[in-house]
């Protein structure tokens, strides 16, 4: 993948702007439901979400079948050091195992 260039008129002038194409990976995180406050303090970032970025996360989220993320206190909540250095994780939503209704086992 190489950039592209593209002409772009502005302001009665013609800017030329540079483009690079980059891949974005959809990764599944599976952790016990027990440590969700503590992965979501890892991985998650507390910021708010502009209102493009929360309604891309609700099509997602309707696409996956999963819940919205849940609110957490980052203050209280452990945390562990992770390295990623030019990596964002934005957490689309949260999805259970389906579980047999005789029993409750998970169902792989």
């Amino acid at each position: 993948m190489d950039n592209k260039y593209a002409t772009i008129p502005q302001a009665g002038k013609s800017n030329v702007i540079q483009m690079g194409v980059r891949p974005i990976q959809l990764w599944s995180l599976v952790f016990p439901k027990e440590n969700l406050n503590e992965v979501l303090n890892t991985v998650a970032n507390p910021l708010p979400r502009s209102f493009m970025q929360e309604n891309a996360m609700k099509v997602f989220r309707g696409l996956l079948h999963a819940k919205k993320v849940p609110e957490w206190d980052p203050a209280t909540t452990p945390k562990r050091l992770l390295f990623h250095e030019a990596v964002e994780f934005t957490p689309i939503g949260i999805k259970e195992d389906a579980t047999h209704p005789e029993g409750g086992h998970e169902m792989l």
